[in-house]
């Protein structure tokens, strides 16, 4: 295998592959990329798994001779960012792989393993797919994700849930003390709800942009996802996700309006009084709100702040 390409392509598809990987797997080869070069398209398709998420990505290069390996996906990524902006060659020899700059005098030696043992997984189930503005499911993601439960005994609560009702598409997430619910536009194809794991939400919401469009889809054990190159599957969390629409009252009669930033200020200032791990409370007037630390060991804390309700 022969190919030059830009660092910076390099480096854009490796950053998220980097992101999959698990390097502390105890099967080696889950450390590595797979690399494959497509001479017809002219370009080398990348492959990485941890073996719940899965990607497939690609960049455009100007290929030599067609070939195969895998390569530690960490020290290639150190290698690559190392370099000088401009065109990378890299080459394959015997168990190992060569990287050099062009016009520079440096050279780079990586071992490498044999792609026959890297896992078999597929690409993107077009199967009953829908489209989706990135920067809908983008705010899907943001909004809810950094809801989920961080307790493996609560292993259904550790994903958000995806689904659809009444013709808009759902993201939800809950630990059990507080909730996350994320709607955005009406779909009319059908669509399998999912517990979709955040590890690999977190990595599509780094694909996303605010521009275009994805593809997604879901089958009975996983997620996919399509855009800007990439192709992500997840496999995805097996079990009853909690019935979430009876925690909304059906009517909500009381409401309070509030600056945002002031909220947050005065919530950061009381805290610093509260106990570890503790409450605030909030209690609410007609036009004001007062935020305050219950009285402990080192003192209290009290703020009233503009607010309509």
């Amino acid at each position: 295998m022969k190919f030059v390409t830009s660092r910076d392509a390099l480096l854009r598809v490796l950053g998220v592959a980097q992101e999959v990987i698990t390097n502390k797997s105890p099967v080696a080869i889950m450390s590595n990329v797979l690399l494959q070069t497509d001479k017809e398209n002219q370009k080398v398709i990348v492959k990485c798994t941890n073996s719940t998420v899965n990607a497939i990505s690609s960049f455009g290069a100007e290929i030599e001779e067609q070939g195969e390996t895998t390569v530690f996906c960490d020290k290639f990524v150190s290698v690559i960012s190392s370099l000088p902006m401009g065109d990378v060659e890299v080459v394959t020899g015997e168990n190992e792989i060569v990287v050099k700059p062009l016009g520079k005098k440096v050279k780079f030696r990586i071992k490498t393993l044999a792609s026959d043992k890297f896992p078999v997984f597929k690409g993107f189930n077009s199967e009953n797919s829908i489209k989706i503005a990135a920067k809908d499911f983008k705010n899907l993601i943001k909004h809810t994700s950094f809801a989920v439960s961080t307790d493996s005994n609560r292993y259904m609560m550790t994903g958000c849930y995806l689904t659809k009702d009444d013709n808009y598409l759902y993201m939800v997430a809950t630990d059990g003390r507080r909730m996350s619910v994320c709607t955005c536009a009406d779909f009319s194809p059908e669509f399998t709800s999912a517990i979709i794991p955040v590890k690999g939400l977190s990595i599509i919401d780094r694909i996303c942009q605010e521009e275009g469009q994805i593809e997604i889809n879901t089958t009975d054990k996983t997620f996919f996802f399509k855009g800007y190159g990439y192709e992500i599957s997840s496999s995805l969390i097996e079990g009853q996700f909690p019935i979430w629409q009876k925690v909304i009252p059906n009517g909500l009669d009381h409401t309070v309006t509030i600056s945002k930033a002031d909220l947050e200020d005065a919530i950061k200032r009381t805290v610093i009084m509260a106990a570890k791990n503790g409450r605030i409370q909030m209690i609410l007037d007609s036009d004001k709100m007062v935020i305050s630390s219950p009285e402990n060991e080192v003192g209290s804390s009290k703020e009233e702040i503009e607010a309509k309700y």
